[in-house]
């Protein structure tokens, strides 16, 4: 007999899929659970992402590209602002001419993100 799927079940009530709260990176010799709500902006430095952790000094570093990352991200809660960030879009607090500022850090906003980026707040 085959088992029910948990995408069968939720489809039963009318969910298409799990709305995932968190994900998980890996670390330095471990998996770290992270809250999609306490990441502000995830920074790009060469071969690893810097990831900010809200109403805290803490940042995560892991190995990872930035295409990984956006994969387990909802689009609509993060965007894409340039080449080496992107940001949560419930952290900005203001948007200035060509930046970002997310908790008195400026965000540069990226040429090719700038029609997206806009669009997307409805700017």
């Amino acid at each position: 007999m085959k088992k029910p799927n948990i995408e069968n079940i939720f489809s039963s009530f009318g969910e298409t899929s799990v709305a995932k709260k968190y994900i998980f990176v890996k670390a330095e010799y471990e998996s770290i659970k992270i809250s999609l709500d306490d990441i502000e902006y995830i920074q790009g430095l060469k071969d690893y992402l810097k990831i900010h952790i809200a109403n805290t000094n803490k940042t995560i570093l892991t190995l990872m590209n930035f295409k990984e990352i956006l994969d387990k991200l909802p689009a609509n809660q993060f965007l894409r602002v340039h080449k080496s960030f992107v940001v949560n879009v419930n952290f900005i607090k203001t948007v200035q001419r060509n930046r970002i500022v997310i908790n008195d850090i400026r965000i540069p906003i990226g040429e090719s993100y700038k029609a997206s980026f806009f669009s997307m707040l409805g700017l």
